[in-house]
C-alpha cells in the first residue's frame, strides 16, 4: 500500500495510533508553530519512560566532553594520575547546555582539571575569563552552564596552603626592630603550586574569602621578655598586624619563648600576592625556630590559608 500525506484538515479522535506511525516520522520541523497543544496529548500519553534524563557516569581517565553529555554527572573516581576534563565549545553546545563534573572521595592525590574549548572563557565567582578550574578536595565539583559564548562554573572548589618553617641549625636571624619576612623552607601542601619558594610569598589562584593563620616563636635568652609582631602583606602593604610577648617553655634548654599569632579572615582577588613577615624589639638580634628549641616549638612558626568561598 502506497504511503498517504495528510494535507489540511481535520483528524478525528482515534484515527492515528502510535503503530502507525514510524520511528522519526515527526519532527519539529514538521510540527508548525502551536500544532500541538496539550489538548491534542491524551493524558498519561508521555511518561517517564519515553523521556531521558541526566545520566552518571564515572571517569577514570582524560575526556573531552561532547554535546551527548548534556545533564550528566560525571564523577572522576579510580584515577591512576592527574586528569582533564575538557569542555565542548560553548558555542557548539548552545546556551543553557550544563555538566555537573565531581571528583571522588576516594582519590586521595590526583587532580581534575577542567578546562576550556578553544578561546572559550570561564566565570567562577568573580573571576571572569578563567582557562580552566582544578579540583582537588574530596568530593569538589563544579557544574558548567553555557552562556553560548563561554561558560559559567558554580559549586565547591578547594584552595589551601600549609608552609612552615622547619627546625634548622641557627635558625631564621631577626634583626632588631626590622620588619622581615619570613623564609618558609618546607611547604607540605600547595596542591595548586601558589607558592614561591624564592620570594616566600603565595599568589591566590582564584578570589575568594580566605581564613588566614600564622604563628612564629622567637628565641628569647633566660627569662627577658620583648615585644614581637606578625604582620601580612598583600601586594607589598601591610593590611594586618598581631602583637606577642614571652611564655614560659614546659621543656628544653630554654626556660622561655616568645610567641606572636596572627589570624583573620580576608577577601583576595586572583593573583593578590600574599607574604607573611615578622618583627622583634629585643635590642638585638634573635632567632626564630632556633636550634635550641625541641619537640613541637619547632614546628610553630606556620602558615596556614584556606579558601572558604566566594568573596563578599
Amino acid at each position: 500500500m502506497a504511503a498517504t500525506k495528510i494535507t489540511d484538515g481535520v483528524i478525528g479522535d482515534a484515527e492515528i495510533i502510535t503503530t502507525k506511525i514510524n520511528d522519526g516520522a515527526v519532527t519539529t520541523a514538521k510540527i508548525n508553530d502551536l500544532g500541538v497543544t496539550t489538548a491534542k496529548i491524551a493524558n498519561d500519553a508521555v511518561d517517564y519512560t519515553k523521556l531521558s534524563f541526566p545520566a552518571y557516569e564515572t571517569q577514570s581517565g582524560n575526556d573531552t566532553l561532547t554535546a551527548a553529555d548534556y545533564g550528566r554527572f560525571i564523577n572522576c573516581s579510580g584515577m591512576t594520575g592527574d586528569t582533564t576534563i575538557t569542555l565542548p565549545s560553548a558555542a557548539t553546545v548552545g546556551n543553557g547546555w550544563w555538566v555537573r563534573i565531581i571528583r571522588d572521595s576516594n582519590d586521595v592525590a590526583e587532580k581534575v582539571t577542567v578546562s576550556r574549548a578553544g578561546s572559550d572563557t570561564i566565570r567562577y565567582g568573580s573571576d571572569l575569563s578563567l582557562t580552566s578550574l582544578l579540583m582537588v578536595g574530596d568530593g569538589d565539583y563544579l557544574d558548567f552552564v553555557s552562556t553560548g559564548s563561554g561558560w559559567l562554573a558554580m559549586g565547591n572548589l578547594t584552595v589551601y596552603l600549609h608552609a612552615k618553617v622547619n627546625l634548622v641549625s641557627g635558625g631564621q636571624t631577626i634583626s632588631n626592630a626590622t620588619i622581615t619576612k619570613i623564609a618558609y623552607d618546607n611547604v607540605e601542601d600547595d596542591p595548586h603550586s601558589a607558592f614561591d619558594a624564592t620570594d616566600d610569598d603565595y599568589t591566590i589562584p582564584f578570589s575568594g574569602q580566605y581564613y588566614v593563620t600564622a604563628s612564629s616563636i622567637f628565641q628569647t635568652i633566660g627569662s627577658v621578655n620583648y615585644d614581637v609582631f606578625m604582620y601580612m602583606y598583600v601586594n607589598n602593604t601591610n593590611v594586618e598586624i598581631s602583637h606577642g610577648g614571652g611564655i614560659s617553655a614546659d621543656s628544653g634548654s630554654q626556660n622561655s619563648f616568645n610567641q606572636v599569632q596572627l589570624s583573620g579572615i580576608h577577601d583576595f582577588v586572583k593573583g593578590d600576592v600574599v607574604d607573611i613577615r615578622c618583627q622583634q624589639l629585643s635590642g638585638a638580634t634573635r632567632n626564630i625556630n632556633d636550634s635550641d628549641f625541641n619537640g613541637e616549638l619547632s614546628t610553630m612558626t606556620a602558615w596556614r590559608m584556606v579558601r572558604l568561598g566566594n568573596r563578599r
